[in-house]
């Protein structure tokens, strides 16, 4: 969930939302797919990357997906809660 912004620097940073490290000793953070977010900052896996809140993840296209009129969407998961 960290990178130095150079090689054989002492600082680290947390990888910024939408971003994640999985390897020590990197001078950038993964991207997560388009669409996607991350919960927190200092993601360490792909694993983290997950909708944002207003969205939900759709099976056909693999992306995150605005939430149908109607259904409140609160992120990180698949479900889709009916408020009607």
């Amino acid at each position: 969930g960290f990178f130095t912004a150079e090689n054989g620097q002492s600082v680290c940073f947390r990888c910024a939302f939408g971003f994640y490290q999985d390897e020590s000793a990197r001078s950038a953070c993964h991207a997560c797919p388009p669409t996607f977010t991350t919960i927190n900052l200092g993601s360490t896996s792909s694993e983290e990357c997950v909708c944002p809140a207003g969205t939900y993840f759709d099976l056909s296209t693999n992306s995150c997906l605005a939430c149908p009129r109607g259904f409140e969407c609160f992120g990180g998961a698949n479900d889709v809660d009916n408020t009607t």
